[in-house]
């Protein structure tokens, strides 16, 4: 089975993520690549649900021969049908028929079986009495094979070494919020450059001699302390 690869999406979810800041572009991105990363689960359940639909009862046709011999006993010899249940995952209403790994793929392989041979064979279908047990270890383990099927790429660290200043940097520096930093960025006015990550965030680091220079232009008359790495060494500290 192919592994899942999905990327980091930590603003899709205000439990994962600073949401006051995250903007509407960010979540868009992020809201698609949640739902193809949904889409992925359900095409990797597709692919064993294919699985189990070309398993299924396999050995009524290459072991014909077993299966009549139990079937004109009207099973009171059971042998075919003993060995039967151990071959195929879907006997989950015999104790020995449930496998370790129980999982919901097999739930529903069970219902299929059920329901159609019901109804080609009788035009009913009999109460399936499935026990909560196996029901829970099916989830379960349904849970667990997909977690473990999932591999999440490893978002880059921050270069520790950058020497750009971040928006925020730049805020504190001016006394204004991160949001009118990146407008000024946005509009041109501050040059920086532009990160961003698969998961849709973006990250934003500013030379310092190029904020220096919007400092000169766009803000002259403000008042304003500058960060020590923009003063002059006889600056007092």
């Amino acid at each position: 089975m192919t592994m899942i690869t999905i990327k980091p999406s930590k603003t899709a979810d205000t439990r994962s993520c600073d949401f006051a800041t995250v903007s509407k572009d960010t979540l868009l991105a992020s809201s698609q690549q949640h739902i193809d990363d949904v889409r992925q689960a359900l095409a990797f359940f597709g692919t064993l649900l294919q699985v189990a639909a070309t398993n299924h009862d396999v050995d009524k046709i290459t072991d014909i021969d077993g299966f009549h011999r139990d079937f004109v006993t009207g099973f009171t010899q059971t042998a075919w049908w003993d060995a039967h249940r151990k071959r195929n995952r879907h006997h989950l209403l015999q104790a020995d028929g449930v496998p370790a790994d129980v999982n919901l793929i097999d739930v529903l392989d069970l219902i299929a079986d059920c329901v159609m041979a019901g109804m080609a064979r009788t035009g009913t279908v009999y109460p399936l009495a499935v026990g909560d047990d196996v029901l829970r270890r099916a989830f379960e383990n349904t849970v667990a094979m997909l977690t473990q099927n999932v591999r999440v790429e490893e978002e880059p660290e921050p270069d520790t070494q950058d020497p750009k200043l971040s928006p925020k940097a730049c805020a504190d520096v001016l006394g204004v919020t991160d949001e009118y930093i990146v407008g000024e960025i946005k509009d041109g006015r501050l040059r920086a450059r532009e990160r961003t990550y698969d998961s849709g965030r973006h990250r934003y680091r500013v030379d310092p001699l190029d904020f220096a220079d919007y400092i000169e232009k766009f803000w002259p008359q403000r008042n304003r302390r500058q960060p020590r790495h923009l003063q002059s060494p006889d600056a007092p500290l």
